[in-house]
């Protein structure tokens, strides 16, 4: 509210120009000055505390020395925990946040309303987790007891090596792998115990079950009458597939338990390369949660010193596309936000993988696209073309696009639907128009810092005697 406000002041002090004739008045002239810059500065200064306060959250995470978190987090007020609600829900990172103030005796340095908050959404989501985990279940017996060829993944089966406890994770559906060839009785299974078909591709379905209506941002914790549920197709062929999997993965599940339930899932190397895979192609998206970098940041502590699972993960990695290239990218920018915290075989192996200029892109703007409000930032798409990802036109369909966004409630009532989707709409317009102009502008520093690293290193290659062929293959 705060911001709207201030944001209204800066659009009045624009248009406060006195005119007369031809000319402007200079008190008129001075008064727009000030008013803008006290109106900027004071946007400034809200979204600087913003990022603070997000940086205070992720080193709360990652210490477990209460006294280095001590006076980040005393120095930021209700106000400030308000502004950041968005994004710590979206971020899926709240709940984890405040089992670690909980864990470590920190509730002091938080205000007690906020504290009130996180409880209450914790004992949602347990709530919804216990509802979640019904479902899997249900799901799960219905594709064994017809001999259904399949895995779970994520979710669940991340327990406990990238959560400790499922009920910290906010998630949204469930999600199974299985070869293509199972896609007719997967849809036939599901229909019985009533889920629809609702979108997808050849290679993934999209289903969904129970009360048709968009989730509201209120209820993101509770338990929700819409069931939704994914299923990605293996094919083997590893330009098709998200994550490079073949079926072979399918012979030699892992049972993993969870409240005393086994779920077939991936091997552990298997599960991490997949996760690796996912975050890879959500780093060149709109959208990142940060709760999945630091879930992979878990796995990679939880296997330190098991020097027989990074063998096993290496192996994986030499015949399947990109997947060197998805873990390296997934540490970097988990390295560079939660600081060193890999094996040093691992890192130096990764480092070898990811161009130079990529390395650098992340370490400029990595923790600036994990910390963007929601809905994200475009500047993923200078990370895309940093990789050799992706082509021209495709990032140019991202940053201009000239479609409708997607309608995201159904003409049940008329006017509630209208309004709905005209608030999305709008909502969605104001991103594109501020990230596109954000992109546009950051890719300009981007490459004048690029042309000046070029020069600095070429008058030094040249001295050196050096040929310039080699140093642009550096850069």
């Amino acid at each position: 509210m705060q911001q709207t406000v201030t944001i209204a002041r800066l659009i009045k002090n624009l248009t406060c120009v006195r005119v007369s004739g031809n000319r402007r008045s200079a008190v008129g002239v001075s008064t727009r000055r000030e008013g803008w810059l006290r109106a900027l500065k004071s946007i400034g200064w809200t979204k600087d505390r913003r990022t603070r306060l997000r940086q205070a959250v992720v080193a709360t995470l990652c210490q477990s020395n209460a006294f280095a978190t001590d006076r980040p987090l005393r120095q930021f007020s209700q106000k400030d925990w308000q502004d950041n609600y968005r994004w710590l829900d979206a971020s899926g990172v709240a709940l984890y946040f405040y089992d670690a103030l909980i864990s470590r005796s920190l509730e002091s340095l938080v205000p007690s309303k906020v504290l009130e908050r996180f409880h209450k959404n914790q004992s949602d989501n347990r709530e919804r987790t216990k509802a979640t985990f019904a479902d899997a279940v249900q799901v799960n017996e219905a594709f064994r007891n017809q001999g259904l060829q399949y895995l779970n993944l994520k979710g669940f089966t991340l327990y406990p090596d990238f959560c400790p406890d499922p009920c910290l994770r906010n998630q949204f559906d469930l999600d199974f792998l299985m070869p293509l060839r199972e896609a007719p009785r997967c849809r036939n299974i599901l229909a019985k115990i009533g889920y629809t078909v609702t979108g997808g591709s050849e290679l993934l379905l999209e289903f969904k079950a129970g009360e048709d209506r968009p989730p509201s941002i209120a209820d993101l914790y509770r338990p929700r009458t819409q069931r939704c549920l994914e299923v990605h197709f293996v094919t083997g062929e590893q330009r098709q597939d998200k994550y490079n999997l073949s079926e072979t993965s399918f012979t030699n599940p892992c049972l993993r338990s969870w409240n005393g339930y086994q779920f077939a899932s991936l091997q552990s190397a298997e599960l991490f390369l997949a996760q690796a895979l996912h975050l890879f192609w959500h780093l060149q998206s709109e959208w990142t949660r940060l709760s999945w970098l630091f879930e992979f940041r878990n796995a990679v502590l939880a296997h330190y010193s098991d020097s027989a699972f990074w063998i096993k993960v290496r192996n994986h990695t030499r015949h399947r596309m990109l997947a060197e290239t998805a873990i390296a990218t997934a540490l970097a920018f988990a390295v560079n936000l939660f600081g060193d915290f890999a094996p040093r075989d691992v890192t130096e192996w990764v480092t070898e993988i990811l161009p130079q200029r990529a390395q650098i892109w992340i370490e400029k703007y990595g923790n600036q696209l994990l910390l963007a409000d929601f809905p994200g930032s475009k500047l993923s798409l200078m990370l895309q073309e940093e990789l050799g990802l992706g082509s021209k036109e495709e990032r140019r369909r991202k940053l201009f696009p000239l479609h409708r966004p997607p309608t995201v409630a159904k003409a049940t009532r008329r006017i509630t639907s209208l309004s709905t989707n005209i608030g999305y709409w709008s909502f969605r317009t104001r991103f594109h128009l501020v990230e596109t102009t954000r992109y546009m502008t950051e890719a300009r520093r981007w490459r004048k810092f690029v042309r000046k690293v070029k020069q600095k290193v070429e008058g030094k290659s040249s001295k050196a005697g050096l040929h310039t062929a080699c140093v642009q293959q550096d850069i």
